[in-house]
């Protein structure tokens, strides 16, 4: 298998899990609010006792966060189709990931609370774009009227 053939299953791969590790945030939209922390308690370690507006918040991230997965799916079946956003979203992940980082180590949290988080992010980040790099740029293919104007421009020179 070639270079470019193998970082196109990479990137794609990549898109795909993160696709997957980013939706699973529609849990904090659709549960009831005491599942949902219910479920934060376990996997943090720390009672959470929730002031009214942190449930607005915590549906708030959890659809934002499920709409960037959802755009990480449509990037993984369709990396071509919008290569700026192949590219942003990679760099979302590496962002997010430091975020998570600064925000875990401000607050004071172990670090076994949210490193996983961050390794994820930082992972699929990088990997990512390092397939999207490796990754054989084929130019987007030619519509009829796109080639008839190239035409059309040859011969006015």
């Amino acid at each position: 298998m070639n270079t470019a053939r193998l970082a196109e299953v990479f990137l794609r791969g990549v898109l795909l899990f993160s696709a997957c590790g980013l939706g699973i945030s529609v849990f904090a939209v659709v549960a009831p609010p005491e599942m949902a922390y219910a479920h934060l308690e376990r996997i943090s370690g720390y009672d959470v006792n929730p002031p009214p507006h942190l449930n607005y918040w915590l549906r708030m991230g959890g659809a934002s966060l499920t709409f960037v997965a959802l755009l990480h799916g449509f990037s993984a079946l369709h990396p071509d189709r919008c290569p700026g956003l192949t590219r942003a979203l990679l760099c979302f992940n590496l962002a997010l990931g430091g975020v998570m980082f600064v925000a875990g180590r401000t607050a004071g949290l172990g670090l076994w609370s949210y490193f996983n988080d961050v390794i994820f992010c930082s992972l699929t980040g990088v990997i990512g774009l390092v397939a999207l790099r490796l990754r054989k740029e084929e130019p987007a293919p030619r519509t009829e009227a796109e080639g008839e104007l190239g035409e059309l421009e040859r011969g006015h020179r």
